[in-house]
């Protein structure tokens, strides 16, 4: 829950509304109690026995007694979250009006109704109901002619079927760009089916809806950049994204601009250098515009992104100031200090102070990508140490990675990182030294590579060799 629902349940929970509740004072103290500790929840004072022997003031907690305080607390609170009304339905409470005015014949009243919810859905907008509110508009008025137009003029159906058109063809965009995206991730989906039947039917709700709202060709640039890995669809997404950003929900810019800095990425892996700085590029103009935070802090996997284009592009005070900056604000993990203190240990290794990056790297992360990123840095400090550690250390790490269960370490970092070894190998064997013929053999397999951990720093290690 964000800070305005927590404070509005406080307010229900202090309201005459659960006055009955049996310990309501018990309750409330209990609420207080814990709403001292939002949002984390990770204080030892939380602990049931502390919590229990402050609100009933006894030495020890009676377990029983303190369960079920609890469970009066959680069925106020899950009561509260069913009823809970964010706006997002305020239609339905005009639609309780119009249909008594659609039972009474009373054609001025509905009418009125009608265009001050239009009126509200437009003036709202950008929102994610629009366009289903459009449609649900557009049909009540359908059901008031097909009731009393004796006549049997325009019932309003060719309205009603152009918003039912764009709601569904504004979902159906949403939900393949979605697919597009998990599929860059996972090759084990099978998506024929659902693009095939959209290149269907997509040309003809593109020449038909494109122009009527800019969020259509936002989200069509979008697809047509995942499909075919186009660069000229993605400066097109930019352009859209720049113009028509203040029409789409802040939810849907965050997602635009997630996917457009996704695909920068995903091109730089594949070998196209120049992606580097666009990538980095677009997560500066993300950070200053907000699109990178989500309920005030920043994903872990934000971070590391950030920290490692930042660095690659020579960016180390920018990284320094950013990390400093976004200490306290990680979110989406349970260890936050170790994963702040793995990129702050990327920040070191930039700078060449290999001993204070080997000193922050842990190695107890449950996310695998995290765990993989770890023993990567400790190798590549390794190696630039020429640590005796080195070869057992990326043996270790082979035998991790091969081991691991596909499932856990999806096939295109697997390939990435098993590529990684095997290139170091090559590299650190002391017959690639000066030798002309075997180090261009390594470049053509590093440039060659589609999925390569770590690419452009293999590359650095091999033309000093030369």
């Amino acid at each position: 829950m964000n800070k305005s629902q927590i404070k509005r349940l406080g307010l229900y929970i202090n309201s005459e509304l659960v006055e009955s509740k049996k310990e309501i004072q018990q309750i409330r103290q209990l609420f207080k109690y814990l709403s001292k500790f939002y949002p984390k929840f990770t204080s030892k004072k939380l602990n049931k026995e502390v919590v229990f022997s402050e609100i009933y003031q006894e030495p020890t907690a009676d377990i029983n007694k303190a369960n079920r305080l609890n469970g009066r607390l959680l069925s106020i609170v899950k009561y509260f979250i069913q009823n809970l009304d964010e706006g997002s339905d305020f239609i339905s409470k005009y639609f309780n009006e119009t249909k008594i005015y659609i039972q009474n014949k009373n054609e001025k009243l509905f009418y009125q109704t009608i265009n001050q919810v239009k009126k509200i859905n437009k003036n709202d907008y950008p929102h994610k109901s629009f366009f289903f509110n459009e449609y649900l508009i557009e049909h009540e008025i359908t059901e008031f002619k097909n009731l009393y137009n004796q006549r049997k003029g325009d019932l309003n159906f060719v309205s009603t079927l152009e918003k039912l058109d764009q709601f569904y063809y504004s979902k159906r965009l949403e939900l393949i760009l979605d697919l597009l995206a998990q599929d860059k991730f996972s090759s084990q989906l099978d998506i024929s089916d659902p693009i095939e039947f959209h290149n269907l039917i997509g040309d003809l709700f593109k020449d038909r809806l494109s122009s009527t709202n800019p969020i259509f060709k936002i989200y069509e640039e979008a697809i047509t950049m995942f499909k075919s890995n186009d660069g000229e669809a993605y400066e097109k997404l930019i352009k859209l994204l720049s113009k028509h950003s203040h029409l789409i929900t802040k939810e849907q810019n965050q997602a635009m601009h997630a996917l457009a800095r996704n695909f920068c990425i995903a091109q730089y892996n594949k070998g196209h250098l120049e992606y580097l700085p666009k990538a980095f590029k677009r997560f500066q103009h993300d950070l200053e515009h907000g699109y990178l935070y989500y309920q005030g802090g920043i994903l872990m996997s934000t971070m590391q992104a950030i920290v490692k284009l930042g660095l690659r592009c020579g960016k180390q005070k920018w990284v320094g100031k950013f990390l400093e900056a976004h200490k306290d604000k990680l979110i989406g993990t349970r260890d936050p200090e170790a994963i702040f203190n793995l990129n702050m240990a990327e920040l070191r290794f930039s700078q060449k102070k290999y001993e204070d990056c080997l000193d922050l790297i842990e190695d107890n992360f449950e996310d695998i990508h995290y765990k993989i990123s770890s023993k990567r840095l400790e190798i590549k400090a390794y190696y630039e140490t020429n640590s005796p550690l080195l070869e057992s250390r990326i043996n270790a790490f082979k035998i991790y990675i091969f081991r691991t269960s596909d499932k856990v370490i999806p096939k295109t970092p697997r390939i990435g990182n098993n590529l990684f070894i095997d290139i170091l190998k090559q590299i650190s064997n002391p017959s690639s030294f000066k030798n002309e013929s075997r180090i261009k053999k390594i470049k053509s397999k590093i440039d060659q590579a589609k999925s390569l951990a770590d690419r452009q720093w293999l590359d650095e290690k091999l033309e000093e060799l030369k």
